[in-house]
């Protein structure tokens, strides 16, 4: 299996999970619509507050900018925009697909490019997801530590970076170790 379909299936699995419902309709991560994650959908759940590819996606679908404005806001019925996400799912699909293509490509050059060195490919699959939740940035702290780890990185050294350095980490460690198993689960299967 290419590390594309391993991605996506990683993906739908950490941000879906058994919720399959979620992937055409619009959800709110952090459940309180404090309006800091914003409304996600699709597969890699695109946070509407904070990753543009997920308002592109949006605009594809045929979204005004009345729409966007009611999903920004969250307090409005938005029953009528589930309907309308569900209907454009193919042009969602689509969109997941180059999310996950992006994040590939993103995350394995920016390893290639300054010397990180991971111990295989389970380790690559978790700096990917932890790429589409909380995204990587060169030289941002999770760049800087991979920079600085003495040996090879593995998937539990990137899953014990997360649960320490990162907020959501420390505030949910549960979900990191639930996204830390499925990653193992799915490069067992078939890694």
């Amino acid at each position: 299996m290419n590390i594309f379909t391993l991605t996506a299936e990683v993906i739908t699995a950490n941000e879906i999970g058994d919720q399959p419902h979620l992937l055409y309709q619009f959800s709110d991560a952090d459940g309180v619509r404090s309006g800091k994650s914003g409304y996600s959908f699709g597969s890699c759940q695109f946070d509407i507050e904070n990753n543009w590819l997920g308002i592109l996606c949006l605009k594809a679908c045929g979204f005004r900018p009345k729409d966007l404005k009611r999903l920004f806001l969250q307090n409005d019925n938005i029953d009528d925009l589930n309907r309308k996400l569900e209907q454009r799912s193919s042009v969602v699909d689509q969109f997941d697909a180059e999310q996950v293509r992006t994040a590939v490509v993103y995350c394995t050059g920016l390893i290639d490019r300054t010397g990180v060195k991971l111990k295989n490919t389970e380790a690559l699959l978790n700096v990917i997801d932890y790429h589409n939740q909380l995204h990587l940035s060169k030289g941002g702290k999770l760049h800087q530590w991979m920079l600085q780890y003495p040996h090879l990185i593995s998937a539990a050294d990137i899953r014990d970076f997360k649960q320490v350095h990162t907020l959501w980490g420390r505030k949910r460690p549960d979900d990191v170790e639930r996204r830390y198993q499925n990653i193992q689960r799915i490069y067992g299967q078939h890694g």
